[in-house]
């Protein structure tokens, strides 16, 4: 007989505290038993209490409980709380989650899964490269879209992870799809064209899936891996076909617990049947749900589980759980009035079932405060405010948390926190990879792997400008300036660099930095790359400055992350190394592939930023639930773009409503959390791709009954929006020092503004900087090169036109075009493509244009150079035209043209006139007819303008020419704008933009941002000076 384990004092107290309801479950210790427990019924307490009590009723051994849970950190709160029930016996139960178990399983019985022996757990990005290769590999008929074949990648990899997690193999899928052929042309008769096209369509799309899923299964096998669901299927057909090993498992336990059971899915619950398949249908198996919280399952699968158990079990008895011991009254009340909106409910199954809460906390009841802020900053602004408040009346920072859709809706909030200097942690969703330590070191492994290529070297330049270098900003722009002067690398120009280089004051930094690189290139050729990773971060300054900042340990976690990371490539490829380690990188970043960072420890002081799905089983004092507006809390409109058959579950309730359904006990679940007060925000406008655009309330608001909501009314005043303005608005980090001013004054002395320099400065002075005064050495992007040299073509084929006054044909132009691309700097693979559409698109302009070509007067005609002397006022001027054609010989009037390579832009795009376009090319036309006035040695009158867009004849199968007349109220406000312009380029005003929105595809980003692009530009924060200042009722 199994000796009793010594039972604690608590065990006693917790046994006298149960419910009614509770202690029925707790003492119903033989046969099935299904628990309905709703938020804040002590389902932990229940489980660990009921696990305590088989252990004192009967002679089992601790060891003879299985109890699984949905999450490791649900493994740990129930064993801690078992071990304050009966002391270190708990650490014999065993508590784990069904991945766990099956891993166990596995280890334990080797010699029933060869395969594991050897194989390796699967990567994230390994995933994503099987899968991109078996689609290049495999012929399909829509999940491989012409132009975009890697389009439905991350849609194929989620497919096929929810049909391992509801246990359908490759030939289980291959029936399914079968019979739903069948069923369609059955059907076909009855349903609508547009039906029956919809229904083939997604056939055809699974009927593809089913081949990559075939193929996936092969390339696993064939590499050696296994993915994260493969585990617990090895065990499901372990269980199946051996009946030696499922007899073991089957002796070993006698009592079987799961917690979160509404979420469990197919595979996992498969390996509860076959575990309790012995006992039949008298089994002891006690399992826990709530229907209404089910959040993770396949959409429509919330009843599943119950369904499968009470058919399973037609004798289990089935207790409810309505005693909460969490919240106030009236936020169960209108939770509840939200979630009886849902139709797919178990108590519609089971009518006897009773599911309304009764709080027994002794809180004050507090009504549901609702906050509509008529623009979504202001609602931001609300909750610094708010939050702000509720922390110095006391309130711990721990005991607030804001609950979001998701992660991204944390971010803005995140950013005004930092202002207003409130304590937080946003709790899931982060990727390391976006971290400010991470992206130094991934800088620093770039500029080490490109220091041994011929390239030019922006991320040298970024690099030169981290804080851990220490190096002179003065001496990094004289570098830059002078490797632009030598037409060389800033790689080369250190390289000819000694201590007695008189300009530069500290030039042995530099040096001592490239010796550096060269050392660790040699490393990663004689070393395995975790090891070079390491030397490098050791032997850099990049570890000793991280140490010394305040904020070290945050840091050290990200950077422990990117190792572990970095090891887990290394321990799946032995001959990873820089180069090859860089393109994973670049290939999780093309994927939105996350690195998480491990988990925070939830009882700092901190207010906790989150989203619904990571706020489940946790709970909050006060809980605020924002950004609730239509199309984000209810009615999202997220495509998909693979729908998988709905007969893969036995008891699934597809119907229109579902995803409606399934937010709302997302929004349940939100609002459950909360202890003693809800705060539902949303703004009445936001900002939308650049616009400001309308917004209406969720449809869960309306759901709330007015007798239970408080609808407050806190617009800020004029005071408090220019103080939040002055918190946001981020303040010049670009001042210029007294060297640094005299190095530009000296740069500045022979400058001649052209149009590109003016619209770079206009767009961002910063880059106007970087990019014409320092002329930053960086790499030319092939679309830039395919443009120079389609520039070149068009100018050899017009003086070939001139010179002969015979039109050139087409494979003179084309050749004149290939030969001009071989002279451009680009990869092999580059090249080939860029040749392959630059033929295609000149053939398509000459065949459309060759009647009416003429012979030009001028191609690239340049102004402002040489004898040709252009000033306005005393602003010197430059430019250089494509080509100027005769329009009438007699008057001596003529057309100037500018190439333009890339999609056509509307009129309203070349004026400016539309939300994304700065009128930058219609200032191109105004200038060059500025420019031709103002030069006294060229004679014509410029009578039209054009822009010629080169590629529109093969894109659109028409011309791409745009005629323009300029007027002189446009060259008049032109002057104006130059003089403005030159006289803050004079004053040396190179601030940063604040229309961040460009920042995002500028190659500076790194440079200007390294912690991050600004979640708001102070174009965007101008709003609120102008917003309406009334809030509307809902």
């Amino acid at each position: 007989m199994t000796k009793q384990p010594k039972l604690t004092p608590a065990f006693q107290k917790a046994l006298d505290s149960l419910n009614p309801a509770q202690r029925e479950a707790v003492t119903s210790i033989e046969g099935p038993v299904m628990v309905i427990a709703g938020p804040g019924t002590g389902k932990t307490q229940i489980i660990a209490t009921r696990i305590a009590n088989i252990l004192r009723q009967t002679d089992t051994d601790p060891s003879a409980i299985l109890a699984l849970t949905f999450t490791d950190s649900g493994a740990t709160a129930m064993r801690e709380r078992l071990i304050s029930l009966i002391g270190p016996d708990a650490y014999k139960v065993h508590i784990s989650t069904f991945h766990t178990f099956a891993s166990g399983v596995i280890q334990s019985f080797p010699e029933y899964f060869i395969r594991s022996q050897s194989a390796q757990p699967l990567a994230d990005l390994e995933r994503y490269q099987i899968i991109n290769q078996i689609i290049d590999d495999v012929q399909l008929e829509l999940l491989k879209p012409i132009n975009a074949p890697h389009y439905y990648t991350s849609a194929i990899i989620s497919s096929i992870q929810t049909l391992k997690r509801e246990a359908i193999d490759p030939e289980e899928l291959a029936s399914v799809l079968k019979l739903q052929l069948k069923k369609l042309e059955k059907d076909k008769d009855d349903l609508s064209k547009t039906e029956f096209s919809n229904q083939q369509k997604n056939l055809t799309k699974n009927l593809d899936l089913l081949k990559i899923y075939q193929a996936y299964q092969q390339a696993l096998e064939k590499t050696g891996r296994y993915d994260f669901e493969d585990m617990i299927n090895w065990v499901i057909d372990a269980f199946t076909t051996n009946n030696e090993l499922l007899s073991i498992f089957q002796e070993r336990f006698q009592y079987f617990l799961a917690d979160e059971y509404q979420d469990t899915n197919s595979a996992q619950n498969q390996i509860l049947t076959l575990l309790t398949s012995f006992w039949g249908p008298q089994a002891n198996l006690f399992v826990v749900l709530d229907d209404e919280q089910s959040i993770y399952r396949f959409q429509g699968a919330s009843l599943e589980n119950a369904l499968n158990f009470k058919n399973s079990f037609p004798q289990a008895k089935i207790i409810t759980l309505t005693d909460n011991y969490r919240s106030q009254q009236l936020i169960l009340d209108a939770a509840r009035s939200v979630i009886n909106n849902n139709t797919i409910s178990l108590q519609r199954s089971f009518p006897e079932i009773k599911r309304e809460l009764k709080a027994r906390t002794n809180s004050p009841v507090r009504k549901i405060n609702i906050h509509a802020a008529s623009h979504s900053l202001l609602e931001n602004l609300y909750l610094a405010k708010e939050i702000s408040q509720l922390i110095s009346s006391g309130t711990s920072p721990e005991d607030i948390v804001i609950i979001a859709r998701n992660n991204a809706d944390l971010l803005p909030i995140s950013d005004f926190f930092n202002h207003y200097k409130i304590p937080h942690q946003i709790l899931g969703g982060q990727n390391i990879l976006n971290t400010l330590v991470v992206k130094y070191f991934v800088k620093l492994l770039r500029v080490t792997h490109q220091s041994r290529q011929a390239i030019e070297d922006l991320d040298l330049f970024i690099l030169l400008h981290y804080p851990f270098m220490e190096i002179n900003p003065l001496d990094i722009l004289k570098l830059s300036r002078l490797a632009a002067k030598n037409k060389a690398t800033i790689l080369d120009t250190i390289n000819s660099l000694s201590e007695s280089n008189s300009d530069i004051e500290q030039p042995q930094k530099f040096i001592d930095f490239i010796q550096k690189l060269a050392t660790w290139n040699e490393l990663d050729s004689n070393h395995i790359f975790t090891e070079t990773a390491q030397l490098i971060l050791e032997q850099s300054s990049l570890l000793d400055w991280l140490l010394s900042q305040k904020d070290s340990p945050e840091h050290l976690k990200n950077l422990n992350a990117f190792f572990e990371m970095i090891k887990q490539l290394n321990h799946n490829d032995a001959k990873l190394n820089l180069a090859s380690f860089l393109n994973s990188l670049d290939l999780m970043i093309e994927n939105n592939i996350i690195i998480s960072p491990p988990d925070v420890d939830l009882t700092t002081d901190r207010v906790t930023l989150t989203t619904a799905h990571k706020s489940k089983g946790l709970e909050w004092g006060h809980v605020y639930i924002v950004n609730c507006i239509d199309g984000k809390w209810g009615n999202q409109s997220t495509r998909e773009l693979i729908k998988l058959p709905p007969n893969i579950l036995q008891n699934s309730h597809h119907a229109p409503h579902d995803q409606i359904e399934d937010e709302r006990r997302l929004f349940y679940v939100a609002m459950t959390r909360a202890k003693d007060s809800i705060h539902i925000s949303y703004p009445l406008s936001h900002l939308s791709y650049g616009r400001t655009q309308t917004t209406i309330p969720s449809q869960f608001i309306h759901e709330l009954p007015q007798k239970l909501v408080n609808q407050k009314n806190t617009q800020p005043d004029q005071d408090e929006i220019n103080q939040l303005l002055q918190k946001l608005i981020t303040p010049s980090s670009d001042k210029i020092s007294s060297p640094e001013s005299a190095f530009l004054n000296s740069v500045l002395a022979n400058f001649r503004l052209s149009v590109t320099a003016l619209n770079s400065y206009l767009e961002c002075p910063y880059k106007f900087k970087l990019n014409t005064l320092l002329r930053v050495p960086k790499a030319k992007e092939s679309y830039l090169s395919f443009g120079t040299a389609v520039h070149a073509a068009l100018e050899r084929f017009h003086n070939q036109f001139k010179t002969e006054a015979k039109l050139p044909s087409k494979d003179f132009l084309i050749t004149q075009f290939s030969a001009a691309l071989q002279r451009e700097i680009m990869t092999e693979s580059d090249y080939r493509a860029r040749l392959k559409q630059g033929k295609k698109v000149l053939s398509a302009y000459y065949d459309l244009h060759q009647n009416d070509f003429t012979p030009p007067l001028f191609t690239e005609k340049f102004f402002g150079y040489g004898f040709s002397s252009v000033t306005l006022d005393d602003i010197p001027l430059a430019g250089k035209i494509d080509r100027i054609d005769l329009v009438d010989p007699n008057n001596q009037t003529v057309r100037v043209i500018d190439y333009k390579t890339g999609k056509r832009k509307t009129r309203g795009q070349i004026e400016g006139n539309t939300q994304d376009s700065d009128g930058a090319y219609k200032r191109q036309l105004v200038f060059y007819q500025l420019l031709t006035d103002l030069d006294s040695s060229f004679s014509p009158k410029v009578v039209q303008t054009e822009l010629d867009f080169v590629e529109s004849p093969q894109q659109e199968k028409k011309t791409g020419k745009e005629v323009f007349t300029i007027t002189q109220e446009e060259v008049e406000e032109l002057k104006n704008v130059i003089r403005s312009t030159m006289k803050d380029i004079r004053s040396l005003k190179f601030n940063r933009t604040k229309d961040y929105s460009i920042c995002q595809s500028c190659e500076f980003k790194d440079h200007c941002w390294p912690q991050g692009i600004p979640q708001y530009s102070s174009e965007q924060l101008s709003l609120l000076k102008t917003t309406d200042g009334n809030s509307k009722d809902r």
